[in-house]
């Protein structure tokens, strides 16, 4: 077998170059799963709904007054709201924000395989 012509190329010279345009596709389908679990997130569980007892705990921990945050509950989505509600937004901005870094994540945490 004659190696390519090309030097980093494990590929025999000759031969296609299907595996570049198989992971670009893997990729492709990657993000449009990521767009995919973005939109069922904003229209299964609308934005506009009422806020919960809990996204009042955890977003009154960003400006005061704050209610009681008992230690069991997490400091992580008060990190992950607190930019968002600093800036002054509205609760449908805040879970807006929180469902576009969850389908970024989700693309992140298997960018990897791709």
């Amino acid at each position: 077998m004659a190696a390519s012509s090309r030097p980093g190329e494990d590929r025999p010279a000759g031969a296609p170059a299907a595996a570049g345009n198989g992971a670009r596709r893997v990729r492709l389908a990657l993000v449009l799963v990521g767009v995919g679990w973005l939109a069922a997130q904003l229209l299964v569980c609308s934005p506009h709904r009422p806020p919960s007892w809990d996204e009042a705990i955890y977003l009154s921990q960003v400006r005061p007054p704050a209610l009681p945050f008992a230690a069991s509950r997490s400091r992580g989505i008060v990190a992950l709201a607190a930019p968002v509600v600093a800036a002054g937004g509205s609760i449908f901005q805040v879970r807006v924000w929180l469902a576009v870094a969850s389908a970024l994540a989700l693309v992140a945490a298997f960018w990897p395989w791709t």
